[in-house]
């Protein structure tokens, strides 16, 4: 093998393991992003929620539809990511993932 030939495989073997160390950074930092922002805490039972349910209407642009509905009332907690919710006593309840709840922070009743 050739000085110029051992020079470049060494330059690509630094470059390469150079490369993996800033990936593996931008990775962590992501993670930690994520992880901050996530609602590990979740919800209590009576507590108020919006719930995602992207319907699409027909004739109208979907950019501009909503896509929450609610507020729901979270009726009991089945594990760490998974509720039941309810939106008025007489309707059927849902169970549904914690991905797609969000906190309502209307007037609660009573007020």
């Amino acid at each position: 093998m050739t000085d110029y030939a051992a020079d470049l495989a060494e330059r690509l073997r630094d470059t390469h393991n150079f490369a993996r160390q800033h990936l593996k950074v931008a990775s962590d930092r992501m993670k930690a992003r994520y992880d901050q922002l996530a609602n590990s805490a979740g919800f209590q039972e009576g507590d108020r929620v919006w719930l995602y349910r992207p319907i699409r209407k027909r004739g109208k642009s979907p950019k501009l539809q909503t896509c929450w509905e609610g507020p729901y009332t979270i009726i009991t907690r089945i594990n760490d990511v998974v509720y039941r919710v309810q939106r008025h006593p007489r309707t059927k309840m849902m169970v549904v993932h914690l991905d797609r709840l969000a906190p309502y922070l209307g007037a609660t009743r009573g007020e």
